[in-house]
């Protein structure tokens, strides 16, 4: 007993390294949707032909999908390639129901990526971006606005990535979209969007999105974007 006693007590006053460290708490990454509503919008062609969704990237840019823009349906194309006929001004709706004019100054119709300028102001809440590496079984979350239901929010994981469709690389997704949220953001565990909604699969729940990380350079470019309209814009 007496070896015990003083072999606790040499243990004790050692005082290893750990016991002098700062530690620090990892937080919780629980994702509430109701703090990230003001970030996401309804994007819809004047024409009313069609809408989808977008999200803030400043306060007066919006991301969305390329065919969100499209005012003609390749459904509807009888012979030969599709020809996109992209809408340049769209109405963009945010959480609060205000309305802006936007006006369309960036398209990748490969990429399906659009960036939205405001040239009116409402109400907005810009995101926070990921660009780091994605592993599969990660957990995400998306906020959209479905035919039915705005700002419906759903949850699922990464079940692919990457995933190449037609030489584009896309997150593969085990989650379900409907029609209405592409251009939605998607969202990792800390609230912070990594991709954007562009497809929904219809067989076994799974969607695609086009990750953050392909559009980077130009997403950057926008932020700054005196320079980037002034190249892009009008």
């Amino acid at each position: 007993m007496r070896y015990a006693i003083a072999f606790v007590l040499f243990i004790w006053s050692a005082s290893p390294a750990w016991a002098e460290t700062d530690w620090q708490i990892i937080p919780d990454p629980s994702f509430e949707p109701e703090s990230h509503d003001m970030e996401v919008v309804k994007v819809r062609q004047v024409s009313m032909k069609g809408h989808g969704s977008g999200f803030f990237v400043e306060d007066d840019l919006v991301v969305t999908a390329a065919h969100v823009l499209f005012a003609n349906d390749p459904r509807e194309e009888k012979e030969g390639p599709f020809e996109p006929d992209v809408s340049t001004h769209v109405i963009v709706t945010n959480f609060q129901g205000e309305n802006a004019i936007g006006e369309t100054v960036y398209v990748d119709i490969v990429s399906d990526f659009a960036i939205i300028h405001l040239l009116t102001d409402i109400e907005s809440l810009p995101v926070g971006l990921n660009f780091d590496p994605l592993s599969r079984g990660e957990e995400v979350h998306m906020i959209g606005n479905t035919l039915i239901w705005e700002w419906a929010y759903t949850s699922g994981i990464v079940s692919q990535v990457p995933a190449k469709i037609e030489g584009t690389e896309r997150i593969l997704l085990g989650l379900s979209v409907a029609f209405g949220d592409s251009g939605g953001p998607l969202y990792n565990a800390y609230g912070e969007v990594i991709g954007v909604i562009t497809q929904v699969i219809a067989v076994g729940g799974l969607a695609l999105a086009l990750p953050i990380t392909s559009v980077e350079d130009i997403l950057l470019q926008a932020i700054q974007h005196s320079e980037f309209l002034r190249n892009y814009g009008q």
